[in-house]
């Protein structure tokens, strides 16, 4: 594996960056990571120094130096473009902040992801709109009581986000999870919960609070299975006597005509 290339997706540069930074063209970073052209010595020094890294971490690693890579402090290099990190502070007589990152392999930059959520959040924004524009009725009356139950839902949604953002710094990641738990609970009711649970513990922090506990989540999904299947049941049967009435009166209306083509 290529450690350049880990270095710069870890370091949130993208190819064009780092090869603006270093006086190359992109080609040639490109052909460096993928092993078609080998990295001359003074261009290892030279990405050596420039990211705060050994020589060796530059070209082709193990798999022991790539974790190596991955579990480093990372500092955050602030210039009016971008922001990048590496792996020593940028300047050495100021207590730069460590920043701290999820401590992974990416597979992207964090620039790029932060690109792919912002898409995530357009679709889902428009998917509610979507919602709320197909809500329809038979009168003016269904199409408010409609617009009620969505505008009332959502509301709820952004009521409690509201909520968690002005918690205590420290606080607000747990209230988010708890939420996010109650929404999967719910999930768990409407059979939805498979994809939610993936999603969401791709973001979680794994044996931290910061996380979501299953098994919580299903027992407190049981309890409200158990204490909506009363109501349920009623409303099936209600359903059915609803349904069995039609029929009656369809068949009434359709005796009356007597016999089609009489």
């Amino acid at each position: 594996m290529n450690g350049l290339k880990i270095i710069r997706i870890q370091c949130n540069y993208s190819v064009g960056e780092l090869a603006a930074e270093i006086g190359v063209s992109r080609q040639m970073i490109s052909a460096w990571e993928n092993g078609k052209k080998s990295i001359p010595e003074s261009r290892k020094m030279q990405l050596a120094e420039y990211f705060g890294v050994e020589p060796e971490l530059i070209g082709e690693i193990n798999e022991q130096k790539k974790r190596d890579i991955v579990n480093r402090t990372f500092y955050r290099w602030r210039n009016d473009k971008a922001e990048h990190f590496r792996f020593k502070p940028q300047k050495e007589d100021a207590e730069e902040p460590v920043i701290w990152l999820e401590k992974k392999e990416r597979k992207n930059t964090i620039s790029e992801e932060l690109h792919k959520k912002k898409k995530e959040q357009k679709v889902l924004l428009e998917r509610m709109k979507s919602q709320a524009d197909q809500i329809k009725g038979n009168d003016i009356n269904s199409r408010i009581a409609s617009l009620n139950r969505w505008n009332d839902y959502y509301k709820l949604c952004a009521d409690n986000f509201e909520q968690i953002m002005q918690k205590e710094l420290h606080l607000k990641m747990y209230y988010f999870y708890k939420i996010l738990e109650m929404q999967i609970v719910l999930g768990e009711v409407l059979g939805t919960a498979d994809t939610m649970y993936k999603k969401i513990e791709e973001a979680s922090i794994d044996d931290s609070v910061y996380s979501i506990d299953r098994k919580f989540i299903k027992e407190c999904a049981q309890y409200v299975k158990e204490h909506m299947k009363p109501a349920m049941e009623e409303l099936e049967e209600a359903n059915k006597e609803f349904v069995r009435q039609k029929e009656e009166a369809d068949f009434f209306e359709n005796s009356k005509s007597g016999p089609k083509g009489l």
